[in-house]
């Protein structure tokens, strides 16, 4: 028998400060509420103040996606599970973002295990709901798209991972359908410890020698990102094999306004790239960033930040791949 997501039981709370639910209806009939609701929700996104937010969410119906809980909302008392996890993507983990509406578009066409996506209650994050195929194993279903999203760099919420969380009523006038979507399989496995290096003999330490003015290591040179130095002429710029090609490449995209940052997609990958180059490489992600017509300095820099601490197996051959498909090439 197909299962219609869309269909399957949740129980509804009058409010989320509230532990007995005042009744179950199916997803879909509490997704419609966010249109009775839409007056107070619009309240919710203009407060002034995280208090005054809080106090007006708790006013807001809130469901258990996970599925129906009774007598109380707690993990024991899941009386019939929904098949259904909801994740959350918050502005607070990740400040780069800055059009929920446009991310949530790139994330559901690259995603066929998304049935449901929408503009969380504050407007600053998403909700995305992932139809999973054992629902005894939702945790490690959790932590298996945690990590998924952690290999583009987008933290979900950790905490959603308890089963009875509470998920608080939110519209979207544009919200995210797909009764296809592929039900979520994979359950996370703790990676296999590594084996103990072998115990390797002790050199006998070398008598220490005075040190030498000329020893002393030179300043770790940074480009000052607020002023002009990464915008100095190319050719006055000096490197390695790969630096030179990466210049002849960004010099030719500021020459002929070239952007190749246009989709999500291209951004992250030219960024990822251009971290295996270091520190370095955070010039030439503004120069290519800079393209864009919503381009913010700020942005970019703590989206860069954030691709030197989780560096992964993009190399700085994708960015040359990207520059040939549009046409620029480093050989003359």
């Amino acid at each position: 028998m197909e299962v219609v997501y869309s269909n399957q039981l949740v129980s509804v709370f009058n409010g989320f400060k509230q532990s007995t639910p005042a009744k179950d209806m199916t997803f879909a009939e509490f997704i419609a509420l966010g249109s009775i609701y839409k007056d107070q929700i619009s309240q919710v996104r203009d407060a002034a103040t995280k208090e005054e937010r809080s106090r007006l969410k708790a006013l807001l119906p809130s469901a258990t996606i996970a599925g129906t809980f009774h007598p109380t909302r707690q993990d024991g008392a899941l009386q019939q599970p929904s098949f259904l996890m909801c994740i959350d993507i918050d502005k607070k983990e990740n400040p780069w973002c800055h059009d929920w509406q446009q991310f949530k578009d790139w994330l559901c066409e690259g995603d066929d295990h998304i049935f449901f996506a929408s503009i969380s209650v504050s407007g600053e994050g998403l909700f995305v709901v992932y139809p999973i195929t054992h629902p005894e194993l939702f945790e490690l279903h959790y932590k298996a798209v945690e990590r998924r999203f952690a290999a583009y760099d987008i933290t979900i919420d950790a905490s959603c991972k308890n089963v009875s969380r509470l998920r608080v009523l939110s519209y979207d006038e544009q919200p995210y359908w797909n009764e296809f979507a592929t039900p979520f399989d994979e359950v996370y496995k703790e990676p296999a410890a590594l084996p103990p290096a072998p115990m390797q003999p002790q050199q006998p330490t070398p008598a220490q020698q005075p040190f030498q003015a000329s020893q002393r290591p030179q300043p770790y040179a940074t480009a000052n990102y607020q002023g002009q130095d990464y915008q100095r002429p190319y050719s006055e710029r000096k490197g390695s094999t790969v630096i030179d090609k990466v210049d002849k490449c960004c010099s030719l995209i500021t020459q002929h306004g070239i952007d190749i940052t246009s989709s999500y997609d291209d951004w992250y990958k030219v960024g990822m790239a251009l971290a295996s180059l270091g520190e370095q490489g955070r010039s030439y992600f503004h120069t290519c960033s800079r393209q864009y017509p919503r381009y913010s300095y700020q942005e970019t820099n703590l989206k860069f930040d954030n691709f030197l601490r989780t560096r992964n197996t993009i190399e700085i051959g994708t960015f040359f791949q990207i520059c040939r498909d549009y046409g620029i090439c480093f050989k003359e």
